[in-house]
Formats: structure tokens, sequence, C-alpha cells
């Protein structure tokens, strides 16, 4: 070993070390003019990220993430949807020999214990982690898997799992009454000695992040008022009696994770981070109490209804993420659950996108596998002092109860979830086969479930302002949507005819763009290789029985060749509606004089524009 570092110095012998501010003269000097900062990244956390970092980075962060000194193994989860108990029991025997050593079953707040025990049958309790969602009292699915246990013999000492009660989160979603809050936590404190004496593994309280961020937060704020709630909880359920070291050990944090691969896997180095420091604050006495427990599932804002498989994709990404970011468990959805088609072949498919990272990238054999890394360990350390900054401004007005009976948090939230609305109109954030790079064959209408969620995030329910989880890509595909069913009542789809004219290269290239710009909606799209005058162009324009014309060509032969595609769309076909590929700036208003009645271009609302002209042809009122 000595001998192979002793190479290793030699060979690196001869190259001198280049420091940060030599490698930023030389980036300035690539750039030939340009300021440096133009390359600077701001997302909507209020962080600003560098193009590269160095060692010198790091010099300025002083700590060492807490470690729980394990592997970097998780438990591939599968989740469930209860529905026939039976079928449900079937498909959680089929995930566990297909890979999965954890199941959450997604059952109604009423469910019988009979029912439970059904859904329990034929699985081995002490090697397979078992959760349970109900969106919540979930208290009573705990004495029936402790009866279950008992009377298939299973050794109580080994069964882990979870269930999802999070009375607070409850209160964002369904603006329950506040009063009802000590109640619901009084009575997790009346559970906790039992679960003590029979289930020491069980955690019975779940901070969620994904309402936040299925409701628009950004990566800080998530991470902030999700810390925020968990102190909330220790606060109120100390003050009912219980021990600060058993809430930490009864408490596990449910993260969402989206496709923002290196800020998720920083997201969870900060919370880690951020937790151990805020339970030094208490007077723990269990070391373990600082080691923050964390449930990872695969965010649904990202996902798609059109173009599913895309959703394979981002899932891979996710879990990815999450096991480089440390996390114990990993839900991955079916790539098609947002069309409510899960079926066998998508369950597979999202363990094995699990399985994969396990057993050919042995990413579960190293702890912290992306320490040392001078991006991640910066972004983690920028994440968590913006994070922290978010939490102790919400702190000092009283916590988070009182943020949220003011609104403060839920307005923070709708302010982001504006931006990123209003970026995914205007296409400068990507959902890919939705808002960009649409399949134009693809249909949908007899396959969807229909979005029962609002895309307005905040309702008047209760006592507070309520949040809304929704998908960013809604609002394009309800768009997409209306087309469908225009043509399935009137058997016409809007058809939009590209009148490719002039210099090859631009035309094409802004043929391209129109067509991904209408396909977003559902249009046809009618594309030609070249006119080679306006005439033959405005012929087949017409033949096509089209009823938008968008002129492709390049900005200076604009003026050339507009005035006579109006002219002549005019004389034989008047309603047909004349667009131009481009943003001519100098020619606009010459161009809207001769006829041309719009402009598209990559500075387009997308999503306005679009849904104009769905007006304008009859498909939307």
């Amino acid at each position: 070993m000595s001998k192979e570092l002793g190479r290793e110095e030699k060979l690196f012998k001869g190259f001198p070390s280049v420091s940060k501010n030599e490698w930023k003269d030389q980036v300035v000097k690539d750039l030939k003019g340009k300021e440096f900062e133009k390359l600077i990244w701001k997302g909507y956390e209020n962080l600003s990220i560098d193009p590269f970092y160095a060692k010198e980075d790091l010099e300025s962060i002083n700590y060492l993430l807490n470690s729980d000194l394990r592997s970097n193994d998780w438990t591939i989860n599968q989740e469930i949807s209860a529905g026939e108990v039976t079928n449900a029991n079937a498909l959680a025997q089929n995930a566990v020999l297909g890979g999965a050593n954890g199941i959450t079953f997604v059952i109604r707040e009423d469910e019988s214990a009979q029912n439970i025990s059904t859904l329990l049958n034929g699985i081995d309790l002490e090697s397979v982690h078992i959760h349970f969602q109900s969106g919540g009292d979930s208290l009573k699915a705990i004495t029936t898997l402790i009866d279950e246990a008992k009377n298939r013999d299973f050794d109580l000492n080994k069964i882990q799992g979870s269930i999802d009660f999070d009375p607070l989160g409850d209160l964002l979603l369904q603006g329950k009454s506040l009063k009802q809050q000590t109640d619901i936590l009084s009575e997790l404190s009346k559970t906790a000695p039992n679960l003590a004496d029979h289930l020491p593994k069980f955690k019975a309280l779940k901070i969620h992040s994904s309402h936040f961020q299925n409701s628009g937060a950004s990566i800080t704020q998530e991470l902030a008022f999700t810390l925020c709630a968990a102190v909330e909880y220790i606060d109120q359920l100390s003050e009912l009696g219980m021990d600060i070291d058993r809430i930490c050990e009864l408490s596990t944090f449910s993260f969402s994770v989206g496709s923002n691969y290196f800020m998720e896997i920083a997201k969870l180095r900060a919370a880690r981070l951020l937790w151990a420091q805020i339970i030094e604050q208490y007077p723990v006495k269990n070391e373990l109490s600082k080691l923050m427990h964390i449930e990872v599932s695969n965010s649904s804002w990202n996902k798609t209804m059109y173009d599913p498989y895309v959703n394979l994709l981002r899932g891979t990404v996710e879990a990815m993420a999450a096991s480089l970011g440390g996390a114990h468990s990993i839900t991955i959805k079916p790539f098609d659950s947002e069309l409510d088609q899960a079926d066998d072949f998508s369950l597979r498919m999202a363990r094995n996108t699990q399985l994969i990272l396990k057993n050919e990238s042995y990413l579960e054999r190293v702890s912290d596998p992306s320490a040392g890394s001078y991006y991640i360990e910066k972004l983690t350390d920028s994440i968590a002092k913006e994070s922290l900054r978010l939490f102790k401004e919400i702190e000092s007005t009283g916590g988070f109860l009182e943020s949220i009976k003011s609104g403060a948090i839920q307005d923070a939230i709708e302010e982001t979830k504006k931006q990123k609305d209003m970026n995914i109109a205007l296409r400068k954030d990507t959902i890919l086969g939705v808002n960009q790079y649409p399949n134009l064959q693809e249909t949908i209408l007899d396959k969807i479930k229909l979005d029962s969620s609002s895309s307005d995030t905040l309702a008047a329910s209760g006592d507070i302002k309520t949040l809304t989880p929704y998908r960013g890509a809604q609002a394009f595909e309800e768009m997409r949507i209306l087309t469908e069913r225009h043509f399935e009542s009137t058997a016409k789809k809007p058809k939009v005819f590209l009148l490719t004219i002039g210099n090859p290269s631009m035309r094409t290239a802004r043929a391209s763009f129109s067509a991904n710009f209408f396909g977003c909606a559902g249009f046809e799209i009618i594309n030609n290789i070249g006119f080679e005058s306006a005439e033959n162009g405005v012929d087949a324009a017409i033949e096509n029985d089209s009823d938008l014309v968008v002129i492709c060509s390049s900005d200076k032969e604009y003026p050339e060749f507009a005035p006579q595609i109006c002219q002549q769309i005019k004389d034989r076909k008047p309603e047909m509606i004349v667009i131009v590929a481009g943003n001519p700036k100098e020619h606009i208003d010459q161009l809207k004089e001769v006829g041309v009645q719009d402009f598209i271009h990559v500075r387009s609302n997308a999503l306005e524009t679009l849904s104009k002209y769905q007006k304008l042809l009859g498909i939307r009122d």
C-alpha cells in the first residue's frame, strides 16, 4: 500500500496546485468579456451556486456530519393501496418476494382490525418493516399489529415500521380545528408506554416534509418548516409529560425528494446536521436522540400523466439522491401512479430501481458516500445556513403553530409556488413531455384519473389556511386534456401548419420550436421541408384545412415573405390565424400592419398563449 501511495505522490508531484482564483481567472478569460457572475446560479432557495468549487471552499466548514456509523444500507419500501384487502395482501407478498423489505399499507381511517390482519397475512413481521398510512388517526393500527404479532409468535423486539401520525400535517392539509391538537397529541403520549413495552423499535410520530414540497415550497423552506414542526411536537409532548429522548425515539422524518439531484442530496445531509444541532439545545441523555431517522418518498410534484415512462427516469434520479443523502427507507412510486394504472409491471420497476442501485451500483456499502465532494459539502452548508435562518425566523415569531395560524408559512410557500408556476408557463423550468418535447401522438383520455387537487394552493378551511399539494405539470396537462376532449366530441383537432421558407437552417430550427410549442396543447402539427414560394406554402396550408399558420424563417427574411403570405391568406381564407416564429424586434410593427397576429419565441408565456388559442378555436370558454 505504501508503495502505491509513493507512486501516486511521484505521479502528481510534477503538477503544480491550482487555486480557485486561478481557475476563476481562466474562466473569466474564456468568457471573453462577459461577467463571471452570469454563471452563478440562483434557484428558489435564496442561494448563490457557483459554477465550480475547490478545496478552499471547505475551509470555512468546521463540522462533520453526525453519523450513526452504519453502512449506507436502506430499506426498500413499496407502497400498497389497500382497496380490496386480499388483493392488497397478494401485492404485498409479491413485493416482498420481488426484493422489498418494507411495505406501506395505505388504509382508511376506519379500517377494521380484521382487514388489517388480512393485510399482514403471510408477511414475516420480523424481517419486513411495516408502515401504515391513513391520513388520520393511525394509532389504532398499532394495537392490531401487536395482537397479530403475538398471535403469530413473532419477537416484538424485532418488529420495525411506523405509522403516519402527524396531526400538524393533517391540520395544514385539512384545516381541522386547532382545539383538537392537544387532545390528539395526548393520545400519543398515552400510547407511548404501550409501544415501549411491546414495539420498542416502532415509530409512532412522523413529521412530513412532503406537504410543503408538493405544495410548491423551495428546498430550504421545506427543510426549515419541517424542523419547526418537529420542535413544535417536542415542546407540546414534553409539556404533556413525555421524555424528550422518548419523543426522539418515536419520531421519523418523511422527506419528499425531487429530481434536483445535488440539491436533494445536500438537503438530506443538511437535515441530519441541523437536527443534531437542534437536539443539543434540549436536556437529552441519549446521544442517539441526535440522529435523525429519515424515510424518503419520491416527490409527486414533478410527476406527469403524459409521457409517464419519463417518471421512471425521475424516480431513478430521486432514489439515487435519497440513498446518497443517507435515507434509512426509500419508497419509489410506480411510474404510472398519476394515471392510476399501477400494475405488477410498474410496481416491479419501482422496486428494481432501488435493487439495481444496491446490487449493481453498491451504493449501500459506503457510509455517507457523497462526503468530500467540494460541491456537495458546500451545498450542504449553504442549505443548512439558509434553512436555519428561516427556522429561527419562524421560532422568533412564536413557533410553527403560531406561524400557520397567522398564515406566514402558507404565504411564503405561495410566493415560491407562484415563481415556479410562472417559470413552468414560460418554460424556463422544463417538465419533460409536458411543457417541453411532448409526444405528439400520445393521448391519455382513456387512462386518466381526474385530478381532485386544485391548482390553487391556499384554501379557506377550518381555523387556518390550508396547503393543497399539486403537480407542476397540472396546468399544461389540463390544457392538453381539453384538446383531447374537444377532439372526442367534435372529431376535429386544431391544425397548426408550419410554413417553412427561406434560410434552410433557420426555418428548420424555428419549425422544430413551433412544433414543440403547439404540441404542448395537443394540437396537430403539419411540418414541411420548405417551400420555394409564399404561394406554394399558402396553397398547402389551405389544402390541409389549417387553423393556424406559423411562418418559419429568419428575422431578416420575414419582411419579404410575411406580407405575401398574409395577403394571400386574407384573400382566400381570412379566418386563418398567421403567426411568426421568432421575435424580430425591428420588424414587429411592420409585420403586424400586414396581418401577422402573433409572435412565438423563447420568452413567450406558453401556457397563456396556448390557452388563448384554445379559446379562439372554441376549445375552452
